[in-house]
């Protein structure tokens, strides 16, 4: 029997609800053990460890039960011979759910961990920081949001963002030898991308982003970024999304906007833009957060798979549109709609995805959604679009101070054979257009359409990139989707 065939049968039964603290959706992360040749799943939602389909670990190193997790983040990392997994949990957790206490809930049981599988599959605590005197009881200190290993230094690179107030958030090293954890920058560091020798940095919650070189030891950060339009995006405190490359070039995402970064030597030279990018709305902070508490994005060949996650807590279906990109080029492609995928893996021949209802809600509960795992092959995700998309990005509310500098959208209509933006607005309208690719603004197209009272269709046929929209001021009782067809 091959590897896939074993992999497939490694999948593992999950029952329809775990025990957790919050989210009443899944956090399931994967990987394929470099040795052992198993399939690892790791449900952060519930604090439970499967290897080779079988429920191996459930934090027994951590404390004593009751044990439980949450919203973590898909710390999740790969080295010659070990599977390494990091996040939070609470052992034990001493929440009280009934009392629907989230800013002042206990979590004096709450800590931060970074474990490994090693070569022979015995699970080790690499790291563990437990809640302390030194804070308020409500207060936690920052979760590992993501990891990334060295082999040169043999070490991991540690983001601890999404942190109240533990005042230990940035960026770490870890030595895989000693089991020393040392403070490189102090910031709410949230995924990682290596370029040029230097670690940059998207941010969980915060108004930067961040850069680190390890051969010199220096850092900076970044909080205002040129944007495609010409003016200058000063960022918000925002929560980040997903770091990756794409024909070699790095993307950040930060809040409604990508950052293509051209250069970035820390010390001197920067070239980075900003450009609008699934900027979806109900209300005036909330957004889309491509990327965001997942895992890292899947690499193939030359094309990155990227999921982009619904916006929380909202209940209109119309802007919770979760779909699935490949981009293989500077203009990415929208594949599928999806449910809310937290983890992907690839054996070389079959996607593994880990996907679940909903994405997180303000709410405590014991009874989370543990979600399913299935497959795809390879040629499923290569292909063009593979069903109709609604994708929501007005609701009722348009200003200038949403999106990338009043602009939002920034939605991928590559690949769809029929394309329509649909607008309604109380009154005349200009809405300006742009049409444009990541990374090279010599190409970006610009056009303004003239809108009547009530619904107008703007017809996208003559347009193949990346398109984002600005009206010509502040509008209440306006709404807008994209209606996209293979």
């Amino acid at each position: 029997m091959g590897a896939c065939s074993r992999l497939f049968e490694q999948i593992p039964i999950l029952p329809r609800l775990g025990v957790a603290i919050t989210a009443a959706g899944g956090h399931g992360y994967l990987a394929i053990h470099p040795k052992l040749r198993e399939l690892v799943f790791h449900d952060g939602n519930c604090a439970e460890l499967y290897v080779g389909g079988k429920l191996v670990y459930k934090y027994e190193k951590c404390g004593p039960e009751p044990r439980a997790a949450g919203d973590t983040h898909g710390a999740m990392e790969v080295s010659r011979d070990r599977v390494f997994f990091g996040g939070w949990g609470e052992a034990p957790t001493r929440r009280n759910p009934d009392k629907q206490e989230f800013e002042y809930a206990d979590r004096s049981g709450k800590f931060s961990h970074i474990h490994a599988i090693d070569e022979n599959g015995r699970i080790e605590l690499l790291w563990i920081k437990r809640w302390d005197e030194k804070i308020e009881k409500h207060y936690w200190y920052a979760e590992v949001t993501d990891l990334l290993y060295d082999p040169k230094k043999e070490v991991l690179w540690v983001a601890r963002g999404d942190v109240n107030w533990g005042g230990d958030q940035g960026l770490y090293v870890f030595d895989l030898s000693s089991g020393k954890m040392e403070n490189m920058l102090f910031g709410n560091t949230y995924k990682m991308i290596v370029y040029q020798d230097t670690i940059l940095m998207s941010s969980w919650h915060d108004k930067a982003l961040y850069a680190y070189n390890p051969q010199k030891g220096q850092h900076e950060s970044v909080s205002t970024i040129p944007a495609f339009d010409g003016s200058t995006w000063e960022i918000p405190i925002t929560f980040g999304g997903a770091s990756f490359r794409v024909s070699g070039f790095p993307f950040l995402i930060q809040g409604p906007a990508i950052v293509s970064v051209q250069e970035w030597r820390v010390g001197s030279s920067k070239k980075m833009m900003a450009y609008p990018f699934f900027a979806c709305y109900k209300l005036d902070r909330i957004w889309t957060r491509s990327g965001a508490r997942m895992q890292k994005p899947i690499s193939i060949n030359n094309s990155v798979l990227l999921p982009v996650n619904t916006q929380e807590m909202i209940g209109d279906d119309a802007l919770n549109t979760p779909v699935l990109l490949r981009f293989d080029s500077l203009s990415p492609q929208i594949l599928m709609h999806s449910f809310y995928l937290s983890g992907m893996a690839f054996d070389g021949k079959y996607l593994y995805m880990h996907a679940s209802c909903v994405n997180h809600e303000a709410i405590l509960t014991w009874r989370s959604d543990t979600g399913t795992i299935f497959i795809l092959e390879l040629k499923t995700v290569l292909g063009k679009p593979l069903n109709s998309v609604r994708i929501g990005v007005l609701h009722g509310l348009y200003k200038s101070s949403m999106g990338l500098n009043g602009w939002v959208g920034g939605i991928p209509v590559r690949g769809f054979t029929r394309k329509k933006l649909k607008v309604k607005t109380p009154s005349e309208t200009t809405l300006r257009i742009a049409n444009y690719i990541l990374g090279a603004v010599d190409y970006t197209e610009f056009d303004d359409v003239e809108l009547k009272p009530g619904w107008n269709t703007i017809d996208l046929s003559s347009y193949d990139n990346m398109i984002a929209f600005k009206p010509n001021r502040d509008i209440e009782g306006i709404y807008a989707y994209f209606s996209l067809e293979p």
